[in-house]
């Protein structure tokens, strides 16, 4: 991975700042309450927060909580801040984290066949990484955890200002009727024995 660390003093004091803000259950909503709070690099996570937010719910999801801030040191220190979390989380930052928390996951980029590859993956979650033009005509990138139970596929922080979860029948319809771009997919395989 590319260095693009932030400085250990800062990393530091995100640490400690980011220690002492209280979680529970999965975030939806990262402009919302302490997950607005939580700093990466030289931002909150109502501004780069997706990436985190994402690995979190998924830990979370899968029985593992992690403390927000323990992701974000780890993100800050190595290497998974994009230009000190200005651009976010690097999707590899993610996945290692996912490893180093002993889940055995695959990572594809410009994937196809969310459905399958989501609802065929062991824990029957993933974590999407894609583009979308905003209202203003601008590029941009977001992360969610997408967890398939029930027969729908269950978007947990889709958008920054909205608590709730979003149902949806179809992840490959829902991407392309919003004009989505997937960039990446990690599905989580169960731990690694």
């Amino acid at each position: 991975m590319q260095n693009t660390m932030v400085g250990s003093a800062l990393a530091a004091v995100n640490y400690s700042y980011n220690s002492k803000l209280s979680f529970s259950g999965p975030i939806t909503g990262q402009s919302l309450g302490n997950a607005a709070l939580v700093r990466m690099g030289i931002g909150t996570g109502a501004d780069n927060g997706c990436g985190w937010i994402a690995t979190y719910n998924a830990l979370y999801l899968l029985g593992t909580p992690v403390p927000p801030a323990n992701i974000v040191q780890y993100m800050d220190t190595n290497g998974g801040a994009n230009i000190g979390g200005v651009f976010g989380v690097n999707p590899y930052a993610v996945y290692q984290y996912l490893d180093l928390m002993g889940y055995n996951t695959n990572i594809t980029f410009y994937p196809a066949g969310l459905d399958k590859t989501i609802a065929n993956s062991k824990s029957q979650m993933g974590i999407l990484m894609y583009g979308f033009t905003n209202s203003n005509g601008n590029f941009n990138i977001h992360y969610v955890i997408v967890d398939y139970k029930n027969g729908q596929y269950v978007f947990y922080n889709l958008y920054q200002n909205d608590p709730s979860t979003r149902p949806v029948n179809s992840l490959d319809l829902y991407v392309k009727d919003n004009k989505d771009t997937p960039i990446a997919l990690i599905t989580i395989n169960g731990k690694a024995t």
